[in-house]
C-alpha cells in the first residue's frame, strides 16, 4: 500500500478472514471480502472507499471473470462518487498467493479531494478502437522544485488515470495492427482533454508520468516493440509546439487474458493535466 499526493493505492488484497487470515470459501465470497478488506485498509490510511478512482481485479480462473466483474461493478456503484464508474480492469493471471481465486487493487482519492469520474467514450484510429474511462483528482499542487529566484515553484494540476481497453475497430476484424495503437492513444488523450476542457476551461497535457500495459500472452508482438509504440502515443501533447511531452515510463506486463470482450491489450496512463483558470500555487519565497 502507498499514499502520496492525495491518492492511496491498496494492492494485494485477498479474501482473507481477518481473525484467522484464512481464505473464505468460494470466488464470490473471496471477492466481497477482498473488497471489504481494501476498504478497511483505506480507512486506516485516512481514505474512504467512497472516493475510489480505480479498481483492478486479478482472477485465476477464466470462468470466474464475469462473476467477479459483476461483484466489483456493484461495489463501485455503491461507493457512488458520481454517475460514471471508476475505471475497472479485469485480468486473468496464471496464479495468485495462497491459491486465491481473486486479488484486488484499489486506488482512492483523499476524502477532502475533488475526485471526478469520466467514463463511457470510445476513440477509433484505423484498426484500433479504444474503450475509454478516466478518473481525475482535481487541484493537486505539484512541486516543480526550486525556481531561479530561490523560491519553491508550485503548479496546480489535475492528476488523471486514463484507462483504455484495446479492441479491433470492426467486428469483422480479429486483431489490431500494432502500428495503429500510437494514433489511437493520441486520440484518447485528445478526447480526455476535450472532456476536461468542457467544464473547467482549456485543458493541456502537462506530462505523461507512466503507462501500465497489460497484454495477452498470446499476442504476437515483441515486448520492446509494444513498449515503443505505446510510448510514442502516450507522450503526445496536442497543445505542445512539437506535439510531445517527456517520454513516460512504459511498464508492459503479460497476463493470461484481458478480461474484456475481444481485447488483447489494456492500458492505464497516469497523466498530469493543467487546466486554464485553475490558479497556480504561491511562487514567492
Amino acid at each position: 500500500m502507498t499514499s502520496a499526493g492525495g491518492i492511496a493505492q491498496v494492492a494485494g488484497n485477498l479474501g482473507l478472514f481477518p481473525p484467522t487470515m484464512q481464505l473464505v470459501e468460494g470466488t464470490a465470497e473471496q471477492t466481497r471480502l477482498a473488497l471489504k478488506n481494501s476498504a478497511a485498509v483505506l480507512q486506516g490510511l485516512g481514505f474512504e472507499a467512497s472516493q475510489s478512482t480505480s479498481l483492478i481485479a486479478y482472477v485465476e480462473c477464466n470462468a470466474d471473470l464475469q462473476l467477479v466483474h459483476s461483484i466489483c461493478r456493484a461495489w463501485l456503484r455503491r461507493q457512488g462518487i458520481g454517475k460514471a464508474l471508476p475505471p475497472l480492469l479485469m485480468l486473468q493471471v496464471g496464479g495468485l498467493p495462497m491459491s486465491a481465486a481473486v486479488e484486488v487493487q484499489v486506488e482512492a482519492a483523499a476524502s477532502t479531494a475533488d475526485a471526478r469520474l469520466i467514463g463511457g467514450w470510445e476513440e477509433t484510429h484505423r484498426s484500433v478502437l479504444l474503450r475509454c474511462s478516466a478518473a481525475a483528482v482535481m487541484g493537486v499542487e505539484l512541486d516543480l522544485g526550486d525556481c531561479a529566484s530561490g523560491g519553491s515553484a508550485m503548479l496546480t494540476v489535475h492528476r488523471v488515470l486514463l484507462q483504455c481497453i484495446v479492441v479491433p475497430s470492426h467486428d469483422s476484424v480479429d486483431a489490431v495492427e500494432l502500428a495503429d495503437l500510437s494514433g489511437a492513444i493520441r486520440a484518447a488523450i485528445a478526447g480526455l482533454l476535450c472532456r476536461l476542457s468542457s467544464s473547467n476551461g482549456a485543458a493541456h497535457l502537462q506530462s505523461s508520468v507512466f503507462t501500465r500495459c497489460f497484454y495477452d500472452r498470446g499476442l504476437c508482438a515483441n515486448h520492446s516493440s509494444l513498449q515503443r509504440v505505446i510510448a510514442n502515443g502516450s507522450h503526445y501533447n496536442p497543445q505542445a509546439a512539437d506535439g510531445r511531452t517527456d517520454a513516460p515510463v512504459v511498464i508492459a506486463v503479460p497476463v493470461e487474458r484481458i478480461g474484456h470482450s475481444r481485447s488483447l491489450i489494456a492500458l492505464q496512463l497516469q497523466l498530469v493535466v493543467k487546466v486554464e483558470g485553475v490558479e497556480d500555487g504561491d511562487n514567492s519565497d
